[in-house]
């Protein structure tokens, strides 16, 4: 039988990691002024694609908040050994092109205060990753057009024991069919999408999600709860 955690703190394992991570919030406010206001949306939601079934510590579920983007994903440790440090990274990809990577990136080596052993699930609160952080690089002659989808997955292990685990980078994003070993409970299939003409996120159509929106704030769960 699996554990859960409440939630946990991402605590960065170097002091470089930490300026960091306080860099990506200082610059925010900066940043955010940079994207269009018209002409896009974006949708956060757990990665599903090339090289999905070998992740050890899958995310399950991920949280955005208007233009602070990207704010806490929960994991699921589906190896049999303790997790200390993990990294977090970011695949995005416009409905017009599917599957096609338009840009990505990722964080800095997150360390767990209590580790995240064998079978367990826990949320883990991220230095918010801005929305122009993300989209920025995607933006052409200050303009931003499409509907984008942005696939949040674990790029970086560390176990307890010293070892490393890293995430082969996929050609492209283009979602998957998961065959799962269970029933899937009652699913929505809906995932968040964030639109800036109306400064808040609406539940649209994504198979195997769950959209639970709060307005300005909303969290793409996978039904399947990451088995």
């Amino acid at each position: 039988m699996s554990r859960s955690k409440s939630r946990i703190l991402a605590i960065p394992v170097t002091l470089f990691c930490l300026a960091l991570a306080f860099g990506y919030v200082r610059n925010n406010a900066e940043n955010n002024k940079q994207l269009p206001r018209h002409g896009w949306t974006v949708g956060f939601l757990p990665y599903q694609a090339e090289g999905f079934d070998s992740i050890p510590v899958r995310v399950t579920s991920v949280t955005s908040k208007g233009s602070k983007g990207l704010t806490n994903v929960e994991l699921r440790n589906r190896s049999e050994k303790a997790v200390t440090a993990v990294k977090i990274g970011w695949y995005v990809s416009n409905k017009n092109q599917p599957g096609t990577i338009v840009t990505k990136g990722e964080s800095p080596v997150l360390g767990i205060p209590n580790n995240l052993n064998a079978n367990e699930t826990a949320e883990l609160n991220l230095p918010p990753v801005s929305l122009a952080k993300i989209l920025r690089p995607a933006v052409k002659g200050n303009k931003l057009n499409g509907d984008f989808s942005v696939q949040v997955v674990v790029t970086e292990i560390t176990y307890e024991d010293g070892t490393n685990w890293k995430f082969t980078q996929p050609n492209n994003v283009t979602r998957i069919a998961v065959n799962n070993a269970h029933a899937m409970p009652q699913c929505a299939n809906q995932t968040c999408q964030y639109n800036p003409e109306i400064h808040a996120y609406q539940c649209v159509g994504a198979e195997g999600q769950l959209c639970t929106n709060k307005g300005d704030e909303c969290t793409s769960t996978t039904c399947s709860g990451g088995n």
